[in-house]
C-alpha cells in the first residue's frame, strides 16, 4: 500500500498538479510585508564575510534540475517583485537565453554540479572505493566543466552546489567530495550551496516537496513568523507541471539506473 501511494503522489505532482506559481508569489509578497530581503547565495556569503548580513533576510536558491519552462516563470515572478536569487543549472538544464536574462538582472547564475555520480555511470563504477581512487580524475572533469560554462556565458558562476543522484546515494558518496578548499580557490569559487558556514548562519533551512507535502520540515508562510535567517530550496518541477519534460526525466532515470545496474 505504500508503495502504491507513493507512486500515485508522484504521477500527480508529475502530471496532474495545479500551477503553483500563484501561491509562490503570495510567498515573496508575504515576506516582503513582514521586512525580508531577498539575498543570492553569494551576496549572502559576502555578507557574512563582512559581518553586513541584514536582519531579516531569505536566501533563495532554485536546483533547476529539469524544468527550464517553469524556472524562467519563477525568475519573472521574482523580477516583478524585485527580489533577487540563485538559479543553479545543471548541464543537462542549461538555456542560454534564460542563463542571460539572469545574469543581467540582479539575480546569479550557479552551477548544480554531479561530476561523482557522472563518472560512476559513464565509467561503470559501482564501488565507492573505486570512485575515491578516482577523485583527482573527477575533479579534472568538474575543472573543465565549470570553465567552460564560464567561457560560454560570460558568466562568473561563483557559487556552485551540488546536485544528489541515485549513485550518489547508493554509494554514500555526496558531490561535495570532489570539492575541497584548496579547488575553490584555483577556480575561484565563493561558496557551495552546503558549505558549513552559510548552513551554521540560517535559522532554518526549508525545501520544496512534491504532492502533498510541499515543504520541509514546516511551510515557508510558518517560518516567517518564526526566524529571521530563512535558506530556501526550490525545484521548478514542484511548482507546476511540464508533462513531456517530467516524462523523459523519468524514462531517463530509468534507463540510467538499469544501464548502471548490469
Amino acid at each position: 500500500m505504500k508503495l502504491i501511494k507513493i507512486l500515485m503522489y508522484r504521477l500527480m505532482n508529475d502530471y496532474f498538479m495545479r500551477s503553483r506559481l500563484s501561491e509562490y508569489e503570495t510567498l515573496i509578497v508575504k515576506s516582503k510585508q513582514k521586512g525580508f530581503e531577498h539575498l543570492t547565495v553569494s551576496e549572502w556569503h559576502r555578507a557574512l564575510i563582512s559581518g553586513t548580513l541584514p536582519k531579516k533576510v531569505i536566501i533563495h536558491r532554485h536546483d533547476i534540475d529539469t524544468d527550464i519552462r517553469t524556472a524562467r516563470k519563477m525568475h519573472k515572478v521574482e523580477q516583478k517583485q524585485g527580489v533577487n536569487s540563485t538559479f543553479y543549472f545543471r548541464l543537462s538544464t542549461l538555456d542560454a537565453r534564460l542563463i542571460r536574462e539572469i545574469d543581467a538582472s540582479s539575480s546569479e547564475v550557479g552551477y548544480h554540479f554531479e561530476e561523482v555520480a557522472q563518472f560512476c555511470k559513464d565509467n561503470g563504477v559501482k564501488e565507492a572505493v573505486v570512485a575515491n581512487d578516482s577523485m583527482g580524475k573527477i575533479r579534472e572533469i568538474f575543472e573543465t566543466n565549470l570553465q567552460g560554462l564560464r567561457e560560454r556565458f560570460d558568466c562568473e558562476f561563483s557559487s556552485v552546489a551540488a546536485h544528489g543522484d541515485f549513485v550518489n546515494r547508493k554509494l554514500k558518496l555526496p558531490s561535495t567530495l570532489l570539492l575541497n578548499e584548496d579547488l575553490k580557490q584555483q577556480l575561484n569559487i565563493l561558496c557551495e550551496g552546503y558549505d558549513d558556514h552559510l548552513m551554521a548562519s540560517a535559522d532554518i533551512y526549508i525545501r520544496d516537496m512534491q504532492y502533498p507535502v510541499f515543504y520541509s520540515p514546516v511551510s515557508f508562510l510558518e517560518a516567517l513568523d518564526k526566524n529571521n535567517v530563512i535558506y530556501f530550496t526550490t525545484h521548478p518541477r514542484q511548482w507546476e507541471t511540464n508533462v513531456l519534460v517530467n516524462t523523459w526525466d523519468n524514462l531517463k532515470r530509468l534507463f540510467e539506473g538499469i544501464r548502471w545496474a548490469m
